[in-house]
């Protein structure tokens, strides 16, 4: 789909290396710029056997596959005319640094923007380009934080005080960003009409925020702060998540069907029959009571027949699977979710493929993530023109590693 599209990538995170990764995925020519000891996440687990080292990181290899690496420093004079050869053949640059940094580095868009005008950058920061949170650090617990998505996370605490706000797993605030950035980064490339640059600002409080909190709406409408309860929705019982022979099984029941459905997948029990619970009023007014009954039908089930015979009926259900459920799951099987390849490091590894599905056979795996300084030969030397003599003194002076 891509294959004529070429991106640079200059990044400090995972967003970043996502958004990267998603063009990469679909056939454009990507070069991942590492510092010469290597992009922080190399250092991130997980881990094969808890063995940690820079190109045994989980983390990295999903989100750098199918790109090119080469190291460079940069920060230095000599690095920063290599990098400016390098944006002379990108249509992207997509980056993932403190815009402090980017100015002090001369790599904010005012300067490329003058020697690189059909340039696209995508800058992706905790909070923006501009505004008095600029230069704040921030990390994903940070943005979730700051952004309001966490504060409902854990709702039905016993306990608020003692159980506060956690963040979601999983670093959703990074994963989320880097998709927002490849769309915006698209939106700028479509409607690139007369070859200008654009500067694409990406903040990820700003990505949670908006598109995931929808408080944020209530408050701008109506004026009214939502608080944090005890239980989710206390005054419409909705059924919820109830325990199950093997962990948890998660019910939304919004009509009277729904309800007679969900009864009948538990057998029709006695109490069932009982006039407090007809309806929807009074099973809310002695929820109380009922809850417990429900519960204990349900956790003579197995979750995952709970989930198929519900959903069979009508019933919105959820079998609440830990993420080896998930990893395991015949429906991603089917659906060919996870792929395999061969990493000259970690070997046979298993790893989520296409997010995204098109109608074509645009996605594919064609290489793993890359080692450190791997491709700089081959971007240096063949690309640039550089000699092996030239390459050997860049590696002499610290401004690249030896290639």
């Amino acid at each position: 789909m891509f294959e004529d599209l070429k991106l640079v990538e200059l990044g400090r995170g995972i967003a970043a290396s996502f958004c990267g990764k998603l063009f990469a995925d679909l056939g454009a020519d990507v070069i991942k710029v590492e510092p010469l000891d290597g992009d922080a996440l190399r250092r991130r687990g997980p881990f094969p056997n808890d063995e940690a080292g820079p190109e045994r990181s989980g983390l990295f290899s999903y989100v750098n596959t199918n790109k090119l690496g080469v190291t460079l420093d940069v920060e230095s004079r000599s690095g920063r005319e290599i990098f400016a050869e390098l944006l002379r053949n990108a249509d992207i640059l997509i980056e993932q640094n403190s815009p402090a940094w980017m100015a002090a580095a001369e790599l904010d868009y005012g300067h490329l923007h003058a020697a690189h005008p059909s340039l696209i950058m995508t800058s992706i920061t905790p909070f923006g380009q501009d505004g008095p949170w600029r230069d704040y650090l921030g990390n994903d617990f940070i943005v979730q934080h700051t952004g309001g998505i966490a504060f409902h996370n854990g709702a039905r605490a016993r306990d608020l005080e003692a159980e506060p706000p956690i963040v979601i797993p999983g670093y959703m605030g990074e994963f989320a960003g880097g998709l927002a950035a490849g769309a915006a980064t698209m939106c700028a490339l479509v409607g690139q009409a007369d070859g200008e640059g654009e500067h694409v600002d990406i903040a990820l409080q700003e990505v949670l925020a908006m598109h995931f909190q929808v408080d944020i709406t209530r408050v701008t409408y109506t004026g009214i702060a939502p608080i944090r309860s005890a239980s989710a929705i206390p005054s419409v019982p909705y059924v919820g998540q109830q325990p199950a022979a093997d962990g948890y099984i998660d019910y939304v029941v919004r009509t009277e069907e729904q309800w007679r459905n969900l009864l009948a997948v538990l057998g029709n029990p006695e109490w069932s029959e009982n006039e407090l619970f007809a309806d929807m009023r009074g099973r809310s007014e002695h929820w109380d009571a009922l809850e417990p009954l429900i519960g204990q039908e349900t956790q003579r089930y197995p979750k995952e027949q709970l989930f198929r015979d519900s959903q069979a009926r009508g019933v919105s259900a959820a079998a609440v699977n830990t993420v080896a459920d998930a990893a395991e799951a015949a429906h991603f099987h089917d659906r060919g979710s996870f792929v395999e390849f061969d990493h000259p490091v970690l070997g046979r590894v298993r790893c989520p493929g296409a997010p995204i599905r098109f109608g074509g056979d645009f996605w594919g795996m064609r290489r793993p993530a890359p080692l450190l300084g791997q491709h700089n030969r081959e971007i240096f030397g063949e690309r640039l023109g550089y000699s092996d003599e030239k390459l050997a003194a860049l590696a002499e002076a610290g401004v690249i590693s030896q290639a």
